[in-house]
């Protein structure tokens, strides 16, 4: 085509203004009238050089390796909003990709909010830890607990330590016959949890809930904490808070990626493309050195907080074993359970064992579809007369396959196979 994607717009990252924290101005980088990524590919006069032009702009802004499966999701709407649009005049095809670009520029500015707030969070935790103070009498700074921000934290941590409580319910809080007991059944574990989710988490979950806070200031004060407790059962509450805990526990628990190095010559799918916005006049990288090195330099801070944060939960203790790496999708998937689908679990087990008599084939026909290792390891822990040295967890399992074992029961296998 004669008109080039590269002749319009321009992507240097190295180029980009700064805001007064250090975050790069995303209104700015797609909105400015003179430099602004919407503007420059608002003078194309084709359809298929807007949607060259939003996918070069995709690839440049989503290069990393951490950041594939949101590459993967704006490139399938670019895709299919080329398809659905065919034959379309340029002028509509602009106005969907302004879209386009605007739900990108919107994600950014997020993700820049979230990081501005967990780093001046973490910044004030760590300068008021030993004597926080209102500021003028050098007392402890009071927190209102009818305060609809607070009571909705308070609300939600407990939340999340329900499901320790039903799993730690009647569980010796040290070493059983010599060994420390898993960190699900810990109290102090969970514990150490709460106190990070407190300081690592809120600061990036209250944001995303505001609309549930505003909702709950509304509510009287006398039936305000039952009422929040109400809402937050709801399913779709629950799958909203699901996807808010998700996101949340990525960006602060998943070390992101070093960027790669950059080349002379671009790769991959978008090849030309790419090269078609480097080759502007003096032929200058889109991603410079410079802008690598700055990206490297905030992956490693990064992946350092990651880490303080994640040794904070593993340090070691007398009374229980410490979560593995392999455990964080464990304990990020918590979330995912309710404490009464624990409860169920568990009771549903107990009594399978001191009522069935084949242990093993009553237990096989109630674990079809059912996702049962949280509910054993807690059970085993409860009532370890009965399913430990009393043999029921051995012979419950006895027909489930080593491979199955390894599957779906690789804590079990780790803290209980003497039992098996």
């Amino acid at each position: 085509m004669s008109e080039e994607s590269g002749d319009i717009v321009k992507v240097d990252k190295a180029s980009w203004p700064r805001t007064p924290v250090g975050t790069i101005d995303w209104e700015i980088v797609f909105e400015d009238p003179k430099v602004g990524l919407i503007p420059a590919i608002s003078v194309a006069q084709k359809t298929e050089t807007l949607i060259d032009c939003a996918a070069v702009i995709t690839e440049i802004l989503f290069s990393r390796a951490s950041d594939e499966d949101i590459r993967a999701g704006y490139t399938s709407s670019l895709a299919s909003l080329a398809i659905n649009n065919i034959g379309e005049s340029a002028e509509v095809v602009l106005a969907l990709v302004i879209t386009f670009l605007r739900d990108i520029k919107d994600d950014r500015i997020q993700r820049a909010a979230d990081w501005v707030r967990h780093k001046a969070q973490r910044d004030a935790s760590g300068a008021m830890a030993d004597l926080p103070t209102d500021g003028t009498s050098g007392a402890p700074k009071k927190i209102d607990p009818n305060d609809p921000e607070t009571m909705f934290q308070e609300v939600f941590c407990d939340n999340l330590d329900q499901r320790f409580l039903v799993l730690c319910n009647g569980v010796t809080q040290r070493p059983m016959d010599g060994r420390k007991i898993p960190f699900l059944v810990s109290k102090e574990f969970s514990l150490r949890l709460q106190a990070v989710v407190r300081k690592e988490f809120m600061p990036i979950i209250l944001p995303k809930c505001r609309h549930l806070i505003a909702s709950a200031e509304k509510i009287p004060l006398k039936i305000r904490e039952k009422n929040l407790r109400h809402i937050m059962a709801d399913d779709l509450t629950r799958k909203e808070l699901w996807d808010v805990w998700k996101y949340t526990w990525r960006h602060v628990m998943q070390e992101v990626e070093l960027p790669k190095k950059p080349k002379t010559e671009s790769a991959g799918m978008l090849k030309s493309l790419v090269k078609a916005v480097q080759a502007i006049g003096e032929n200058e990288q889109t991603y410079s050195m410079e802008a690598w090195q700055e990206d490297v330099a905030t992956a490693r801070m990064q992946q350092a907080t990651v880490r303080e944060i994640w040794q904070q939960l593993t340090a070691p203790s007398p009374v229980f074993e410490p979560p593995l790496e392999e455990d964080k999708l464990l304990l990020m998937n918590m979330f995912a359970k309710t404490p009464g689908g624990l409860r169920d679990q568990i009771s549903a087990l107990r009594q399978i064992a001191q009522q069935s008599e084949q242990v093993g084939r009553a237990f096989d026909i109630y674990a079809k579809g059912k996702d049962l290792q949280l509910a054993l390891i807690g059970v085993s822990y409860q009532h370890p007369d009965l399913f430990l040295t009393g043999n029921v967890l051995k012979n419950m399992l006895r027909g489930v396959s080593q491979k199955a074992k390894e599957l779906d029961f690789p804590l079990i296998l780790r803290y209980l196979k003497g039992f098996l």
